[in-house]
């Protein structure tokens, strides 16, 4: 990669680590242990959004009180799991691993609130790589941050000159307009959970299919 970037702010869920299976599991032993059933899961569900959002979209006719209770329920079988079936996308610690040697500080920006993100985190052996870990209850658990307002304070975090000097990575079109709206350059990856018109139209910098390609970046549509 171009030294162009001082920081490199990556997505968790679907760029990093195939987290799909854990999630879907706590989801459905959230239902099972509230007695809910949801016809319509399978259709519904993806990998990405915040835990709220996903609430509402399994269950829009439900009451904040009935959400509540929804996602308390998931995280006592997601966030407070021994361990994880998850494991990283093939190439991609090593390619994050490189970035790091090459000078370029890494974060993570994920959806994931803390306490599962640092299990992972661990379980992956990036500890000593990463250079901050932003999640949406960083600040407030009571008021969850979205994937934009994270994406302003690891910003301010990282203290980079120019913000188009540091690159988003992620593999929904809520990382890429997420990074824009901070005038970060960006980059979707194709290997994720990610709809691939909904990426498109969110007008990445950069598109690529495997994280060795994070090395040798071209753009898309130019360079800004």
């Amino acid at each position: 990669m171009d030294r162009q970037f001082y920081s490199i702010f990556f997505d968790f869920d679907g760029t990093i680590g195939d987290t799909e299976r854990d999630i879907r599991g706590a989801w459905l032993s959230g239902f099972a242990e509230l007695g809910l059933s949801c016809a319509r899961f399978d259709s519904i569900f993806r990998v990405g959004p915040s835990l709220p959002d996903t609430a509402k979209k399994l269950f829009p006719e439900a009451s904040e009180t009935q959400l509540q209770e929804i996602m308390a329920a998931y995280k006592r079988f997601y966030d407070d799991a021994d361990d994880y079936s998850a494991l990283p996308y093939p190439g991609m610690i090593e390619a994050m691993s490189e970035l790091a040697h090459d000078g370029c500080k890494i974060y993570i920006v994920t959806n994931k609130r803390y306490k599962p993100a640092l299990k992972l985190v661990r379980k992956f052996g990036l500890t000593e790589l990463c250079s901050g870990l932003f999640t949406p209850d960083a600040v407030s658990p009571e008021t969850p941050l979205t994937k934009t307002e994270l994406v302003g304070i690891a910003l301010r975090v990282s203290c980079a000159p120019l913000p188009s000097r540091i690159l988003m990575v992620g593999d929904t079109e809520i990382d890429i307009r997420s990074g824009r709206v901070h005038g970060l350059t960006t980059c979707a990856v194709t290997w994720g959970y990610g709809n691939a018109e909904k990426l498109a139209a969110a007008e990445p910098d950069f598109l690529i299919h495997a994280p060795d390609e994070l090395r040798r970046l071209r753009p898309l549509n130019g360079t800004r």
